[in-house]
């Protein structure tokens, strides 16, 4: 189904959080929001999303946790050392000979030893990534296609009515036909004798009528409409395509409008030409 270009998704892990925004383009773009030390991540985000989505602006925020990665030990020296000379003064005042006990110190006085969290930075790859941009990128696929079903419902329904005004145009077209011929012969017959000058009348209504012909441009409208149907059901690239046979609808009013000055007619392809400007509006949502 065709699919819109706003959305939003979120991907989480426990060291960063993907958060995926969408925006309306007529082209193709990628933009990451990221710490520095993450740049090396570019490349592949850039490919995944190029490769998932055929225009629009696509925002991606990629945050990772202060803390998270590889746990390490550290020792403050200086501290110990200190602590070193005091319990050697406090063993010498006790009585007690030996060496100092570390346990002893690292028991009683508290900093000297910890365990430390190294940046979650330091601990995020592709492999991580992916998957949660993954997960994010469905989420943000899924409001893309809720919105995109909304969409395609509305240029639908304006088809329809470009359809049924188009049915009018050719009733009205037939009926018009009919009409001319029935006068022009009716005509011929009051002021015409001979054989030969009721043919050459009878070639020249043909002409006239020809000039006034609007099948073909009847005959694309229904084609137009016929391949909107389609494009509608497209996973990508349909706004596009919507918008290039809006502009073919518009034209093929335009040409029905000088061959037929007809108000009725004018007032169905009127109608005709704000569908089809409402088609236009909506396709320029679509991917």
């Amino acid at each position: 189904m065709a699919r819109s270009m706003t959305g939003w998704g979120t991907g989480k892990h426990r060291l960063f959080t993907v958060n995926i925004r969408g925006l309306n383009s007529k082209y193709s773009e990628v933009v990451l929001h990221m710490p520095q030390e993450l740049f090396f991540l570019e490349p592949y985000i850039y490919k995944y999303i190029n490769d998932n989505t055929a225009r629009g602006r696509v925002d991606v925020y990629f945050s990772a946790e202060k803390n998270g990665g590889a746990r390490k030990l550290v020792i403050d020296e200086r501290l110990f050392e200190k602590s070193v000379m005091v319990f050697k003064k406090l063993y010498k005042k006790a009585g007690i000979k030996g060496p100092v006990v570390a346990s002893d110190i690292l028991a009683n006085i508290d900093g000297i030893a910890r365990l430390e969290s190294g940046p979650a930075s330091a601990a995020i790859t592709w492999e991580k990534v992916k998957p949660v941009l993954a997960g994010a990128f469905k989420d943000f696929t899924g409001m893309k296609n809720r919105e995109g079903a909304r969409l395609a419902a509305d240029i639908r329904k304006k088809a329809s009515r470009i359809r049924a005004e188009s049915a009018k145009i050719k009733a009205l077209y037939i009926k018009f036909r009919a009409v001319f011929v029935a006068r022009a012969r009716k005509r011929a017959a009051e002021i015409l004798d001979g054989e030969n000058e009721k043919r050459v009348l009878s070639a020249g209504i043909v002409e006239v009528l020809e000039k006034y012909d609007i099948t073909e441009e009847l005959v694309r409208i229904n084609s137009h409409l016929v391949q909107i149907e389609a494009f509608l059901k497209l996973e990508k690239g349909a706004g596009r395509k919507l918008d290039f046979l809006a502009q073919e609808l518009y034209r093929e009013a335009n040409t029905i409008a000088s061959k037929i000055p007809d108000s009725d007619t004018a007032h169905s392809v009127i109608m005709i030409k704000e569908c089809t400007d409402k088609i236009r509006e909506q396709a320029q949502n679509l991917e």
